[in-house]
């Protein structure tokens, strides 16, 4: 009994500060994201321009950022957008929420919709390095880092706390061409017609989608490609974490 005892002691003794350091945790997460709430809500246009400003050459990608709410809940579909100069702009890829998510290429340009929500593109920012070079930037503390007007707009946040508040508002990172983030190895697919390599046109988080489909979509990236011969033809990668 005296070894019982002294095990609950244990857990108790071990499991009050665990307790109140989480609960801690949690009280001041729900701070700071009401705060993002309320920057988001005022000043989402101007978070999107001081990104845009990071810029310093021609985008050749784009962000989708979360917007509002759409009606529409069984529409998903991502747009490659015009402001990128490539043979898929104006184009729009359409995912099919059945067996192995299906994915179709249509002529017509949408709304950027996933699921309940729509989302905004907004060029990546594309800076140049000191050998020349020109260089996609997707990190959030780059953004912070490299814009005082950023910065100030977040200035009702802690900066130690800024960098997650800005990827809470952000939302779920979505890349349209250029700045592929695999998570595992490299796999490019290659055309069925030509057999040549095919070019990467964007990324998404398996979790935005709903679970319908025959594989765990929740712990995947998705990855669509299409070959610059033959553009109608379009692939996928699936990608478990």
């Amino acid at each position: 009994m005296n070894t019982i005892y002294i095990i609950i002691a244990l857990v108790i003794i071990i499991g009050i500060p665990i307790s109140i350091f989480l609960i801690k945790a949690h009280l001041r997460w729900k701070k700071i994201k009401e705060k993002a709430d309320n920057i988001k809500n005022e000043k989402i246009d101007s978070i999107i321009s001081a990104i845009e400003n990071i810029g310093e050459c021609e985008p050749t990608a784009a962000i989708l950022i979360k917007d509002k709410e759409n009606q529409y809940s069984n529409q998903y579909s991502i747009s490659i957008p015009s402001f990128i100069s490539s043979p898929w702009s104006g184009r729009k890829i359409e995912f099919e929420l059945s067996n192995q998510l299906p994915i179709s290429i249509k002529d017509d340009s949408s709304i950027n919709a996933i699921g309940n929500c729509i989302y905004r593109a907004i060029p990546a920012p594309r800076i140049k390095l000191k050998s020349g070079k020109e260089q996609n930037t997707w990190s959030v503390k780059r953004y912070l880092n490299r814009s005082p007007e950023l910065k100030t707009i977040m200035s009702p946040i802690e900066s130690a706390d800024q960098e997650e508040a800005l990827k809470y508002i952000l939302g779920p990172t979505i890349r349209v061409l250029g700045g592929i983030q695999w998570a595992q190895s490299a796999e490019y697919p290659k055309c069925e017609e030509c057999n040549g390599k095919m070019t990467f046109l964007l990324q998404v988080p398996g979790f935005l989608f709903p679970n319908k489909v025959e594989f765990d979509i929740h712990e995947s990236e998705i990855y669509v490609f299409s070959c610059i011969k033959h553009q109608n033809n379009v692939q996928k990668v699936i990608q478990f974490y």
